[in-house]
């Protein structure tokens, strides 16, 4: 009769559940990968990100408008550093900021 030690039979037991967990993870890890191919494989497989700089830049641009520069006066006539207009500059900064946390998330 064959007999194992208790280190055996632990390295055992600990390698068949490791491996199982390791072979989920490793699934769950393809799939992710998978997806992520699929996605970038043609040139609009990155409109979302496209779309997403084209506001931002036209939002850039529309900013700047209300804003006005010391060359230009704003469209509306707005204090180029009155409140009104640092609030909209803030209002940019976080949109900015939040569209940075929104692709960070999802990455």
């Amino acid at each position: 009769m064959l007999s194992r030690s208790q280190d055996e039979l632990a390295k055992d037991l600990l390698t068949a559940f490791f491996v199982d967990d390791v072979d989920k993870k490793l699934k769950m890890e393809i799939a992710e990968l998978d997806e992520i191919l699929r996605r970038e494989q043609t040139d609009l497989g990155q409109w979302r990100v496209h779309a997403k700089v084209t506001c931002l830049t036209l939002l850039s641009m529309f900013i700047n408008l209300l804003r006005g520069s010391p060359s230009r006066e704003s469209i509306i006539g707005l204090d180029p550093c009155g409140v009104e207009s640092w609030s909209i500059l803030i209002a940019f900064f976080v949109i900015c900021i939040l569209s940075i946390w929104e692709a960070i998330k999802t990455v």
